[in-house]
């Protein structure tokens, strides 16, 4: 999906390699991404969906590798994100 959009900002896609077992274990096999418990105790919901977050963050990359305006580009995000309702 994050590649999806890179490619729509006309960065290359990444490409992950995974790496052999080692000694220490690998932090992903340990965490879990859950904000139940935030919307339980804080009342708390997300007001991007995932795609959209990607999407963003695919077009602040490409604006980075693009050499564009970052100051001006995350000035019109965090615009966006405020009227976000």
């Amino acid at each position: 999906m994050f590649n999806h959009a890179l490619q729509k900002q006309g960065v290359r896609p990444i490409e992950v390699a995974l790496q052999p077992h080692t000694r220490h274990p690998h932090e992903a096999a340990h965490l879990r991404l859950d904000i139940s418990k935030a919307r339980q105790r804080l009342d708390w919901v997300p007001k991007l969906e995932l795609h959209t977050a990607l999407e963003m963050t695919a077009q602040w990359y490409g604006g980075y590798f693009n050499n564009d305006n970052l100051r001006q580009l995350c000035e019109e995000q965090i615009h966006f994100f405020q009227n976000l309702q």
